[in-house]
């Protein structure tokens, strides 16, 4: 498992987040699920396999029992969440292998107590193991996509079968994929969160369009009051580097982070540029004087050269007085 899908599941654990993300997919945001109804349930089935060889074993990423009191009566579900940091084409069949387990597990427990119980009476009872008046809960599974991309795999069964013979359709059982990502949430949704894993989907969101994220994180004030845990997430999704000083608290203001990481990142440019700027400088400078020095002295030793024959041709009587200067005159000239 990636650090990414640790991160994600560890954030999901929260049960705060887990209700929030529930209500605003299955209630549009209306706060019905609560967190103190969330009971934790074991994450692990095993499918049941043939013989002495038992399947290998399906592990979910938070799985919660919730019980409430509506009209005096107690409702009961039970709901899960899957992480995922890309899109899986195989995520609705994955979903529904969960959710068939939930069942199973849940039939598979009705059978064991009403066995040791001695609760079966009819020949049909004793068949199935359960009784008439057994039900068992509903069981919901919904995939939170934590990616900065659009979801681009199946939705549904359907979307990953092969279909020949189209008169099959209406006997081919299809099972829907509950999802919940970045891209699909709209800006003016983010407010029917009521913890920062809205935000955390915004930030997500628009994490490659550095103007859109700019203009969201300082529109919405709750940016400036991140829980640690959102930003730690936000920083490992999406690579960025908002700082998380420990004199902070247990919040961060992320418009601040984010106008101190643009600032740090001009400060940086700006002494990078000016130390390269001066290396170059210093380099060229140093270069033009190199050539324009050799030049001149070597200019200045050929004509130190020709002065010195010269003066040793009028010492040996080769040339006269006049014509030494004629020439002399005429090299410095030159």
């Amino acid at each position: 498992m990636g650090k990414e899908d640790v991160a994600t599941r560890r954030y999901m654990q929260d049960s705060r987040r887990f209700a929030d993300a529930f209500n605003y997919a299955l209630y549009g945001g209306e706060q019905i699920i609560r967190a103190e109804d969330l009971k934790p349930l074991n994450t692990v089935s095993v499918p049941p396999g043939q013989g002495e060889h038992p399947r290998e074993e399906r592990r979910r990423d938070v799985f919660r029992c919730w019980q409430s009191m509506t009209d005096e009566k107690v409702a009961y579900a039970l709901l899960g969440v899957e992480g995922q940091t890309r899109a899986d084409r195989s995520m609705p069949a994955r979903c529904m292998l969960y959710d068939a387990l939930g069942y199973a597990d849940q039939i598979d427990e009705l059978k064991r107590k009403n066995r040791e119980g001695h609760l079966l009476k009819s020949s049909v009872e004793f068949l199935s193991g359960l009784r008439e008046e057994d039900r068992v809960l509903p069981v919901v599974t919904l995939v939170l996509h934590f990616g900065t991309e659009p979801w681009d795999g199946a939705m549904c069964l359907r979307d990953l079968l092969r279909i020949e013979d189209e008169e099959l359709l209406p006997f081919v059982a299809d099972y829907r994929m509950n999802l919940v990502s970045p891209a699909s949430v709209e800006d003016a949704d983010i407010g029917k969160f009521r913890t920062d894993l809205g935000l955390v989907l915004g930030y997500i969101k628009h994490a490659n369009d550095k103007e859109a994220l700019r203009k969201i994180v300082n529109t919405d004030e709750r940016y400036k009051n991140m829980d640690v845990e959102s930003v730690d997430l936000i920083n490992v999704l999406t690579n960025s580097h908002i700082k998380v000083d420990e004199g902070e608290g247990k919040t961060v203001d992320t418009c601040k982070a984010i106008r101190d990481i643009r600032q740090e990142g001009y400060d940086e440019g700006h002494d990078k540029g000016y130390d390269e700027g001066h290396d170059k400088g210093y380099d060229e400078g140093h270069d033009k004087g190199y050539d324009e020095g050799h030049d001149k002295g070597y200019d200045e030793g050929v004509r130190d050269g020709i002065l010195q024959a010269l003066q040793s041709l009028v010492r040996r009587g080769s040339i006269t007085t006049e014509e030494f200067k004629r020439q002399a005159t005429a090299c410095q000239k030159g």
